[in-house]
């Protein structure tokens, strides 16, 4: 991992960026294979993408606050509300307009491609 960061700090940025990508794709695929279905994906996301998550879960507020990207229910319309509310948390251009690391970007699209 030091060898990684250390690698990408002193790449340009377009090299930066292939890097975190062809990173992150491995460790979302390994997420989307572990997981299955599309509700556990959801209910999933936060802890496993801590790092995409942090400013909005810190807007909503702690622990035991509904979280608008976990689907309430398993009925398609929820599980659609949901994913729907996720992909507006983690676009990326949303995210780089906000300011975030490269790093943060680059994980949400690859998290989004899943």
């Amino acid at each position: 991992a030091v060898a990684m960061s250390e690698t990408c700090d002193s790449a340009a940025p377009d090299e930066k960026r292939a890097l975190l990508q062809v990173a992150m794709q491995k460790r979302a695929k390994r997420w989307a294979a572990a997981r299955g279905g599309l509700v556990t994906l959801l209910t999933s996301l936060e802890e496993e993408w801590p790092h995409a998550f942090a400013v909005p879960a810190g807007q909503l507020g702690g622990a035991g606050v509904p979280r608008p990207w976990v689907p309430s229910g398993t009925s398609d319309r929820e599980v659609v509300r949901a994913y729907k509310r996720a992909s507006f948390f983690l676009h990326p251009d949303r995210l780089a307009a906000a300011g975030r690391d490269t790093s943060v970007v680059v994980e949400a699209e690859e998290v989004l491609k899943v």
